[in-house]
């Protein structure tokens, strides 16, 4: 609502205050409660507030957490939970010891131990696509390893939603064997943004995605 009042030497009207509560409270306004009431019931606070919500909502639909592989470990094997210290025991195994095991190269598929029922794959950059190929050896694989060996293969990205044959996948672990971040100030920081540049979409919510450098381990 406009408030006016009339201009004592021309009688014209004055716009005085053109929000209600302003006028009625003007005198008020240091008062930080009334302040922030007269924010609510404005419509820019609305506008504002509704726009801030949809971007969070949206930023939280396409996030993805990204873990250092000892950092995930040792959160894993303090866990008070004995079926997450499990978890790690196994994860641990999974990434450390000889395990039935397929390997892409240049293209190429190959299998460590033929029979074996392959509990993980392990893949250069330039092969990434071949995960997209619903290969039936795929569907006991509980861990895509992609090794990261030099600066060209950081260009590489990693499509989550396209890796359907992977019924059993709980890990997807960058294995970096170089230093990613050589003189790039913060290396934890310079890290977790170049692996997250390379996963493109979201995981499923058992899938972690984790990575191992040469300068955080």
């Amino acid at each position: 609502m406009i408030s006016y009042q009339l201009n004592d030497a021309s009688h014209t009207p004055v716009v005085v205050c053109e929000i209600d509560l302003y006028c009625k409270y003007k005198n008020q306004l240091n008062n930080p409660y009334l302040s922030l009431m007269l924010l609510q019931n404005s419509k820019l606070f609305r506008q504002v507030f509704f726009a801030m919500a949809f971007l969070l909502i949206a930023v939280s639909g396409i996030s993805q957490v990204i873990q250092k592989m000892n950092d995930e470990l040792s959160l894993m094997q303090t866990s008070p939970d004995k079926e997450k210290r499990e978890e790690g025991v196994r994860l641990k195994s999974l990434v450390n010891d000889l395990q039935p095991a397929l390997y892409l190269k240049r293209g190429e598929l190959t299998r460590a131990e033929e029979g074996s029922v392959p509990l993980k794959i392990i893949t250069d950059a330039v092969s990434i696509d071949q995960l997209y190929t619903g290969n039936a050896l795929y569907k006991s694989v509980r861990m895509v390893c992609v090794k990261i060996e030099r600066p060209e293969d950081l260009k590489s990205a990693l499509r989550l939603a396209d890796l359907k044959g992977f019924s059993k996948l709980k890990y997807i672990h960058f294995l970096c064997s170089f230093k990613i971040c050589a003189g790039q100030g913060d290396n934890n920081t310079c890290e977790l943004e170049k692996i997250s540049a390379m996963v493109n979409g979201k995981a499923d919510s058992v899938i972690k995605i984790l990575y191992t450098s040469t300068t955080s381990e």
